[in-house]
C-alpha cells in the first residue's frame, strides 16, 4: 500500500557527531534546525566500534533535551568484545536512550582481527540489559537491498534480515537506495521469506560528483549513470544542491509510491538540503490534496 496522497510521509534524519569537539556547537545546531522539521526522529551515528562516543552521547542528549526530538542512537559490534559493547549500551541507557539501531559496524584497524558481535547476538544483549533495568527498548536495524559493499548479495541479506527480526528487531532502515525498483523488489522477497518489519529507505542528497563517488564507493551501490552525469555535466557547483534535492524528491515520491512506509534522509550534516528534501515531499503531499479535495468539489 503506497502512502496516503494526502498526508505528509513520515520523515526521519540522520546526522554525525563532530570529528572535532570545537565543531561540535556547528552539528548541533544542524540537528536543532533537522528537530524543527518534526521528524519521526533523528537517528546518531558512532564511529567504528563506538570511537568518540562521548560526542555521539552528547549529540544524542542535545537531540532530545535541547532540540526536542526523539533519539535513536548506533550500536556497534563490530570489532568489539562482549564486556566493551556491554558498558556502551549501559552508557546509552544511562544517558536515557532507549531507541537504538544496532548495526555490524567497521572495526577500526587496530581491532580489526576481532571477531565482534554479530547484530542479532547485539540485539539480544541490548535487550537483555534493558530487561534487567526495567526498561523498554526499541531497536532497529540495518538492511541492505543490494549487498553490504559487494559481499553479501541482497539474497543472502534477506536472510540476515530474518535472524535480526528473531533477536527482536522491530524495523529496518536501508543502506542508501538510488532507485525504487530494486527497494520494492528486495521488500518483496523479504516478505515472501517470512519478514514483517518495516523497511523504511534510506535516501541521500549528495551535492557533489566526488561525493557521490566516495558513497558509491563506501557502499558498493552504483549509482544510476544519469545521476552522475547530470551532476558532472553541470559546470555550475552552485546548481549542485539544486539537482540533488530534486533527485531526492522524486526517489522519495516513487519509494512511497512503492510502498515504503517512510523515508530516511541522510543528511551528511547538511541540514538545509535535508530539510529542503523534506520540504519537497510536504510540498507534493499538500499538492496531491489539493488536487484531490478540487476532484471531490468538482
Amino acid at each position: 500500500m503506497s502512502q496516503a496522497p494526502h498526508l505528509p510521509p513520515p520523515v526521519s534524519f540522520e546526522i554525525t557527531p563532530a570529528r572535532r569537539t570545537e565543531d561540535a556547537p556547528e552539528v548541533e545546531r544542524a540537528a536543532s534546525a533537522l528537530a524543527a522539521a518534526a521528524p519521526s526522529f533523528i537517528s546518531v551515528r558512532t564511529g567504528a566500534a563506538g570511537v568518540c562516543q562521548e560526542r555521539s552521547l552528547a549529540l544524542l542528549r542535545h537531540v532530545r533535551d535541547t532540540a526536542g526530538a526523539r533519539p535513536v542512537g548506533h550500536i556497534t559490534g563490530g570489532g568489539l568484545a562482549r564486556a566493551e559493547l556491554t558498558e556502551r549500551i549501559e552508557a546509552h541507557l544511562a544517558a536515557g536512550v532507549r531507541d537504538f539501531l544496532a548495526v555490524r559496524g567497521d572495526a577500526p584497524r587496530a581491532v580489526r582481527a576481532r571477531p565482534g558481535i554479530e547484530t542479532p547476538a547485539a540485539i539480544r544483549l541490548l535487550r537483555r540489559i534493558a530487561a534487567a533495568q526495567g526498561l523498554e527498548v526499541a531497536v532497529g536495524v540495518a538492511a541492505h537491498p543490494h549487498g553490504k559493499a559487494g559481499v553479501t548479495d541482497s539474497h543472502g541479506d534477506v536472510a540476515a534480515l530474518l535472524a535480526k527480526q528473531a533477536a527482536g528487531a522491530a524495523f529496518a532502515l536501508t543502506q542508501v537506495v538510488f532507485d525504487a525498483a530494486s527497494y520494492a523488489c528486495y521488500v518483496a522477497r523479504a516478505r515472501r521469506a517470512g519478514a514483517t518489519i518495516p523497511v523504511i529507505p534510506g535516501i541521500m542528497p549528495i551535492a557533489s560528483p566526488a561525493r557521490l563517488r566516495r558513497i558509491t564507493a563506501l557502499t558498493g551501490v552504483q549509482a544510476p549513470v544519469a545521476q552522475v552525469l547530470e551532476l558532472e555535466n553541470e559546470q555550475d557547483p552552485r546548481r549542485w544542491e539544486e539537482i540533488a534535492v530534486a533527485r531526492a524528491v522524486r526517489l522519495g515520491r516513487d519509494l512511497l509510491d512503492a510502498g515504503a512506509p517512510a523515508l530516511h534522509v541522510y543528511s551528511l550534516n547538511r541540514a538545509d538540503t535535508a530539510l529542503a528534501v523534506a520540504a519537497g515531499l510536504r510540498a507534493d503531499a499538500d499538492a496531491a490534496a489539493h488536487d484531490a479535495k478540487a476532484a471531490l468539489v468538482a
